[in-house]
């Protein structure tokens, strides 16, 4: 029987310690994972739970040709005292 193979992936975490930011360190940890993907023969990804608020990620990932496809939002609603 011939096994599926999977064509896609999905990361979710990418943080780097704040000592160590603006240093090319995220870049390089997006672009050696996209490399080994593609060498794994994946056509696409998806990133998942990153912050609006976080623009250096969001640009990274617009600059490697990724888009916004969904926007999850959290809202909080005051507690009451009785």
């Amino acid at each position: 029987a011939k096994r599926r193979r999977w064509r896609a992936c999905r990361g979710f975490v990418l943080a780097v310690k704040p000592g160590h930011r603006r240093s090319g360190v995220a870049a390089h940890l997006c672009l050696d994972t996209l490399a080994a993907a593609r060498q794994g023969g994946y056509r696409w990804g998806e990133l998942g739970w990153t912050l609006s608020s976080n623009d250096p990620i969001n640009r990274a990932i617009g600059r490697l040709g990724g888009t916004i496809t969904k926007t999850y939002r959290l809202y909080t609603h005051p507690v009451r005292s009785s």
